[in-house]
């Protein structure tokens, strides 16, 4: 029998050979979901201890790590609040004060007003910190008193000094913007270790 017989042959019987191809597919089906049924059903003991021992492992497991959660979870967490840029507004300033809350007051240094605010919050045993002001990457307008990106070490060291000196009551200090100083390895550590030295922090550079 030729190809051209062949092709003859299956466009005549195009109907039966695909009820046969059905016919086929379909008990290679049965055969295989009759041979699953029976293994299982021989190796159902097996298979359940199997699973039982998973589960078993997989609660055990679970067991351990809320344990380690529940021994993590006893020491509680802590939320500080920290009122930035005070030295402008004193409106705010009192209305923050009224607040019967442990606030962090952060004032920016030598402004008009700051030494005022400083004692005002002084006298109601609030605390203190300073909001230092350092130059940005970008071209925002800088209080005239701040950590410049040219200032060198002994610069830098005193204006710190000087800020302390100052406000003594101050606890520790952050940024006031300063995009282009904090992003600057070398002048960070300088301030680091001289905040260190100056209020006692504990830190390593």
């Amino acid at each position: 029998m030729n190809i051209q017989n062949i092709y003859v042959f299956i466009k005549r019987h195009k109907l039966q050979i695909k009820v046969l191809f059905i016919i086929i597919t379909s008990f290679a089906s049965i055969s295989i979901l009759f041979s699953s049924f029976v293994y299982l059903k021989s190796n159902n003991n097996k298979i359940n201890l199997k699973l039982k021992d998973k589960l078993a492992k997989l609660k055990r497991h679970n067991l351990t790590k809320t344990k380690q959660k529940l021994k993590l979870n006893n020491s509680k967490p802590e939320f500080y609040l920290i009122i930035d840029d005070v030295g402008y507004d004193e409106f705010m300033l009192d209305e923050f004060i009224k607040i019967n809350l442990n606030i962090n007051f952060s004032i920016i240094p030598f402004l008009p007003k700051s030494m005022e605010f400083y004692n005002k919050l002084q006298n109601k045993n609030k605390i203190i910190m300073i909001h230092f002001p350092m130059q940005s990457k970008h071209k925002n307008s800088i209080e005239k008193f701040h950590i410049n990106i040219n200032d060198d070490e002994i610069t830098i060291r005193t204006k710190i000094e000087t800020t302390f000196n100052t406000y003594p009551n101050a606890k520790i200090m952050n940024n006031h913007m300063g995009s282009l100083i904090t992003s600057n390895e070398n002048i960070m550590k300088i301030m680091l270790i001289k905040l260190q030295e100056k209020i006692n922090i504990s830190l390593t550079v």
